[in-house]
């Protein structure tokens, strides 16, 4: 079959991609459709389950040949599926879930980028730094480890408001308990993502319920940029939860939440932006002419 095909050429490129395990591994491919094709079922092993976004594409979802799928409104971007997938099958999760588009290649990876890291058996975003276009510091660097980092001022936010949430940092301390003030969020673009079962079992059942409740009326909903830019945190962080989050919020709960007070951010000045360069390139020239302290 075509399918064996590519996962046998796949391993033979890239045999170091894969992580040894004495019992076979469950690799669950959980796939949010929205428009394009589904080419990358080419490297499912036969274990997935497709999301079908929108109106548009209720023939897409009557017409694929497969108890594996279901039909959902077209909210929350690509996360309405993630979380949808991890809260109906949280008692019984794969091994591994690798979270993903249906275009998570070409539009944010190569092919081959995407058969390789989609293969790895620990948690992986999957993306491309050489396709990171103007990352320029301090907006947005680059780690050790090629991560994305991006300066935590939700740029994104500006001259919006979200049901819930107006900004990232009101968002993260929500969810989480005594997190402190993140200056960068460290997240992969496009929201692609092989997650091991352990890792979504650090977070509640309950968890996962609110963050699909507070993305779900809207196809871009606010904080799904804000949930996006958690993901590294709620997979891996060693911060607790928060108590409102180890329960499901009802409807008057989240009307409550909705209805609270908020300071809305201030709309977008391109002198922000560049105060804020101003600030970390003086310290920056500072630290290179008097050196770094050392502890």
């Amino acid at each position: 079959m075509s399918n064996e095909f590519h996962l046998s050429e796949m391993r033979k490129s890239y045999p170091n991609a894969i992580t040894a395990s004495v019992a076979p591994v469950r690799r669950c491919f959980c796939i949010s459709f929205y428009e394009g094709s589904l080419d990358l079922l080419k490297y499912v092993d036969d274990d997935f389950f497709i999301y079908f976004k929108g109106e548009m594409n209720r023939t897409a979802h009557d017409d694929f040949a497969d108890e594996r799928k279901a039909w959902i409104p077209n909210t929350g971007y690509n996360l309405h599926a993630y979380l949808d997938f991890i809260v109906r099958n949280y008692e019984d999760l794969p091994d591994i879930v690798v979270f993903c588009k249906n275009s998570t290649y070409p539009r944010h990876v190569s092919e081959a980028i995407f058969a390789r890291l989609s293969q790895r058996n620990v948690y992986t975003p999957i993306v491309d730094p050489e396709s990171w276009e103007g990352m320029r510091f301090p907006v947005a660097v680059r780690s050790s480890a090629g991560d994305y980092l991006e300066i935590n001022d939700s740029w994104y936010a500006r001259d919006r408001r979200g049901r819930y949430f107006d900004d990232f940092t009101s968002f993260f301390n929500f969810i989480f308990a005594e997190a402190a003030y993140p200056t960068y969020v460290r997240f992969g673009p496009g929201g692609n993502v092989v997650v091991p079962r352990n890792n979504i079992l650090l977070r509640s059942r309950a968890f996962y319920q609110n963050l699909l409740s507070f993305i779900d009326y809207e196809p871009l909903a606010l904080e799904s940029f804000f949930v996006e830019r958690s993901l590294d945190a709620i997979f891996c962080a060693p911060f607790e939860e928060s108590a409102e989050m180890r329960q499901v919020l009802d409807n008057e709960a989240l009307a409550q939440l909705a209805a609270r007070p908020r300071r809305p951010l201030p709309g977008h000045k391109p002198w922000r932006r560049a105060l804020t360069k101003l600030h970390y390139t003086a310290a920056r020239l500072s630290n290179a002419a008097f050196g770094m302290p050392r502890g």
